[in-house]
Parts: C-alpha cells; sequence; structure tokens
C-alpha cells in the first residue's frame, strides 16, 4: 500500500505525515470530524477516544484550550486533510 500525505493536528502541532496504513488514514479523518464538532458546538465526547493515541508515533491533539488556541491562527482548513 502507498502512503498518503495527511495533515495532522499533533500535540506539537500542525504537521504533515506519511500515512501508512488506510486504517491509520481513517482515524486522522475522524479526529479531524471531532476537532471540527468540537469547534462548532463545544462539545468534547468525540475527542475522547483520541486521547493518547498516535499516528505514526505522533500524539494527536485533544486539549481543548490547544485546540482552540490552532483554530484562533486560522491554519485548521477542515475542507482539505491531504497535503497539496
Amino acid at each position: 500500500m502507498s502512503s498518503r500525505r495527511l495533515r495532522v493536528l499533533t500535540k506539537d502541532g500542525l504537521k504533515v505525515i506519511d500515512v501508512l496504513s488506510a486504517a491509520d488514514a481513517s482515524r486522522v479523518g475522524s479526529h479531524w470530524s471531532a476537532l471540527k464538532h468540537f469547534l462548532n458546538t463545544r462539545e468534547d465526547h468525540r475527542l475522547w477516544g483520541f486521547k493518547g493515541q498516535t499516528i505514526e508515533g505522533e500524539v494527536l491533539e485533544t486539549d481543548l484550550d490547544a485546540i482552540e488556541e490552532w483554530s484562533r491562527t486560522g491554519e485548521l482548513d477542515f475542507d482539505e486533510i491531504y497535503e497539496r
């Protein structure tokens, strides 16, 4: 299987990561969906399952304050998770 270059919000910030498995690519998409849901509704329950999870060794961001700060920077593009 070939890798996909995906944008991922990690504990260290927004990164582009070569994701090797379809399962991990799906998890990245689900994480983005949970991030968007939180920012739109302030409900964080969809993020709970991602706490401590990693993609290719990078810890997914679940800290609500950090997510809100990244949102304020304008760098979170929910329409395009694939690196262009």
